[in-house]
Protein backbone atom coordinates (compact mmCIF):
# COMPACT_ATOMS: atom_id res chain seq x y z
CA UNK A 1 0.00 0.00 0.00
CA UNK A 2 1.40 3.33 -1.00
CA UNK A 3 1.83 6.27 1.27
CA UNK A 4 -0.96 8.14 -0.49
CA UNK A 5 -3.40 5.28 0.03
CA UNK A 6 -2.37 5.03 3.67
CA UNK A 7 -3.06 8.76 4.24
CA UNK A 8 -6.41 8.42 2.45
CA UNK A 9 -7.33 5.41 4.62
CA UNK A 10 -6.38 7.36 7.78
CA UNK A 11 -8.60 10.28 6.72
CA UNK A 12 -11.49 7.91 5.99
CA UNK A 13 -11.15 6.24 9.41
CA UNK A 14 -10.92 9.66 11.10
CA UNK A 15 -13.96 10.87 9.15
CA UNK A 16 -16.03 7.84 10.21
CA UNK A 17 -14.94 8.14 13.86
CA UNK A 18 -15.82 11.86 13.86
CA UNK A 19 -19.18 11.17 12.14
CA UNK A 20 -20.12 8.45 14.65
CA UNK A 21 -19.07 10.68 17.57
CA UNK A 22 -21.25 13.54 16.26
CA UNK A 23 -24.22 11.19 15.76
CA UNK A 24 -23.90 9.83 19.32
CA UNK A 25 -23.54 13.37 20.78
CA UNK A 26 -26.57 14.57 18.79
CA UNK A 27 -28.64 11.63 20.01
CA UNK A 28 -27.64 12.29 23.63
CA UNK A 29 -28.45 16.00 23.31
CA UNK A 30 -31.83 15.18 21.73
CA UNK A 31 -32.74 12.67 24.45
CA UNK A 32 -31.79 15.11 27.21
CA UNK A 33 -33.79 17.86 25.48
CA UNK A 34 -36.84 15.60 25.23
CA UNK A 35 -36.58 14.73 28.93
CA UNK A 36 -36.31 18.40 29.94
CA UNK A 37 -39.24 19.35 27.70
CA UNK A 38 -41.29 16.43 29.02
CA UNK A 39 -40.61 17.37 32.63
CA UNK A 40 -41.52 21.00 31.99
CA UNK A 41 -44.74 19.95 30.21
CA UNK A 42 -45.64 17.64 33.11
CA UNK A 43 -45.00 20.40 35.67
CA UNK A 44 -47.10 22.82 33.63
CA UNK A 45 -49.94 20.27 33.41
CA UNK A 46 -49.82 19.75 37.19
CA UNK A 47 -49.98 23.52 37.75
CA UNK A 48 -52.92 23.73 35.33
CA UNK A 49 -54.74 20.95 37.22
CA UNK A 50 -54.14 22.76 40.49
CA UNK A 51 -55.44 26.04 39.05
CA UNK A 52 -58.53 24.30 37.68
CA UNK A 53 -59.13 22.70 41.08
CA UNK A 54 -58.74 26.08 42.78
CA UNK A 55 -61.40 27.52 40.44
CA UNK A 56 -63.70 24.57 41.09
CA UNK A 57 -63.29 24.85 44.87
CA UNK A 58 -63.74 28.63 44.71
CA UNK A 59 -67.02 28.24 42.83
CA UNK A 60 -68.30 25.58 45.23
CA UNK A 61 -67.55 27.75 48.28
CA UNK A 62 -69.29 30.75 46.70
CA UNK A 63 -72.25 28.57 45.67
CA UNK A 64 -72.60 27.33 49.26
CA UNK A 65 -72.41 30.87 50.61
CA UNK A 66 -75.03 32.13 48.15
CA UNK A 67 -77.36 29.23 48.97
CA UNK A 68 -76.96 29.80 52.72
CA UNK A 69 -77.63 33.53 52.40
CA UNK A 70 -80.67 32.85 50.24
CA UNK A 71 -81.94 30.25 52.70
CA UNK A 72 -81.56 32.50 55.74
CA UNK A 73 -82.57 35.84 54.24
CA UNK A 74 -85.51 34.83 52.06
CA UNK A 75 -88.47 33.08 53.67
CA UNK A 76 -89.74 32.08 50.22
CA UNK A 77 -86.39 30.55 49.24
CA UNK A 78 -86.62 27.28 47.32
CA UNK A 79 -83.39 26.07 48.95
CA UNK A 80 -83.84 23.30 51.49
CA UNK A 81 -81.59 22.28 54.37
CA UNK A 82 -80.53 19.05 52.66
CA UNK A 83 -79.37 21.08 49.65
CA UNK A 84 -77.12 23.18 51.85
CA UNK A 85 -75.73 19.99 53.41
CA UNK A 86 -75.08 18.55 49.93
CA UNK A 87 -73.43 21.78 48.76
CA UNK A 88 -71.20 21.65 51.83
CA UNK A 89 -70.23 18.04 51.09
CA UNK A 90 -69.37 18.94 47.47
CA UNK A 91 -67.40 21.93 48.67
CA UNK A 92 -65.48 19.74 51.12
CA UNK A 93 -64.80 17.15 48.40
CA UNK A 94 -63.40 19.88 46.13
CA UNK A 95 -61.24 21.23 48.96
CA UNK A 96 -59.94 17.71 49.72
CA UNK A 97 -59.03 17.15 46.07
CA UNK A 98 -57.23 20.49 45.98
CA UNK A 99 -55.49 19.69 49.25
CA UNK A 100 -54.14 16.45 47.77
CA UNK A 101 -52.92 18.20 44.62
CA UNK A 102 -51.20 20.99 46.52
CA UNK A 103 -50.09 18.90 49.52
CA UNK A 104 -51.56 21.62 51.70
CA UNK A 105 -54.00 21.55 54.59
CA UNK A 106 -57.67 22.40 54.45
CA UNK A 107 -58.71 25.32 56.70
CA UNK A 108 -60.80 22.81 58.65
CA UNK A 109 -61.81 25.20 61.43
CA UNK A 110 -63.37 27.59 58.91
CA UNK A 111 -65.03 24.73 57.02
CA UNK A 112 -66.50 23.49 60.30
CA UNK A 113 -67.74 26.99 61.24
CA UNK A 114 -69.24 27.39 57.77
CA UNK A 115 -71.16 24.13 58.11
CA UNK A 116 -72.31 24.94 61.63
CA UNK A 117 -73.71 28.37 60.81
CA UNK A 118 -75.22 27.29 57.48
CA UNK A 119 -77.23 24.45 58.97
CA UNK A 120 -77.50 24.90 62.75
CA UNK A 121 -81.19 24.98 63.77
CA UNK A 122 -82.15 25.25 60.10
CA UNK A 123 -85.29 23.12 60.53
CA UNK A 124 -86.59 24.97 63.58
CA UNK A 125 -85.24 28.52 63.34
CA UNK A 126 -87.44 31.41 62.30
CA UNK A 127 -86.66 32.77 58.85
CA UNK A 128 -85.91 35.25 57.42
CA UNK A 129 -83.30 36.55 59.79
CA UNK A 130 -82.03 40.11 59.99
CA UNK A 131 -79.26 41.15 57.61
CA UNK A 132 -77.22 42.15 60.67
CA UNK A 133 -77.56 38.71 62.27
CA UNK A 134 -74.38 37.16 63.66
CA UNK A 135 -75.03 33.97 61.66
CA UNK A 136 -74.57 35.81 58.35
CA UNK A 137 -71.39 37.53 59.54
CA UNK A 138 -69.96 34.18 60.64
CA UNK A 139 -70.83 32.55 57.31
CA UNK A 140 -69.25 35.44 55.39
CA UNK A 141 -66.14 35.46 57.60
CA UNK A 142 -65.66 31.69 57.26
CA UNK A 143 -66.03 31.90 53.47
CA UNK A 144 -63.54 34.77 53.28
CA UNK A 145 -61.06 32.87 55.46
CA UNK A 146 -61.35 29.82 53.22
CA UNK A 147 -60.91 31.89 50.07
CA UNK A 148 -57.92 33.71 51.57
CA UNK A 149 -56.22 30.51 52.76
CA UNK A 150 -52.97 29.24 51.26
CA UNK A 151 -54.90 26.31 49.84
CA UNK A 152 -56.84 28.60 47.48
CA UNK A 153 -53.86 30.62 46.21
CA UNK A 154 -52.72 30.19 42.62
CA UNK A 155 -49.03 30.33 41.87
CA UNK A 156 -46.75 29.47 38.97
CA UNK A 157 -43.59 29.32 41.07
CA UNK A 158 -42.03 26.09 42.20
CA UNK A 159 -43.20 24.96 45.63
Amino acid sequence: MSEKEQILMTFQIGFWILSLTLVVCSAIISIVGWKVTGNKARDLAIKKDIHDSVEKAFKSVIELEDAAFSFWLDSASSIKTYQIVNLHKRCLANLKQLSELKSSTIPSNDVMILRRFCTLDAETATRPISEEDERLRRIGRAVNNILDSDLMKKTWSQA
